[in-house]
């Protein structure tokens, strides 16, 4: 999470960023990190046990 903290914030309004997590609770954290931040959360996924998220970066 920290890591996607610090990479967003170098990404102009509207890009995406994909991010990787094997952590079991990275889909709860990543939902609140873009509704706590005004990010979007275009798509999320699992396969065998790695979660891939895309996320574009909010205003």
């Amino acid at each position: 999470m920290l890591k996607t903290r610090k990479a967003i914030k170098g990404l102009e309004t509207g890009q995406l960023i994909s991010v990787q997590s094997t952590d079991p609770a990275s889909p709860l954290d990543f939902k609140h990190f873009c509704n706590s931040g005004g990010h979007e959360l275009v798509s999320e996924a699992e396969a065998e046990g790695t979660f891939t998220f895309v996320i574009r970066k909010g205003a």
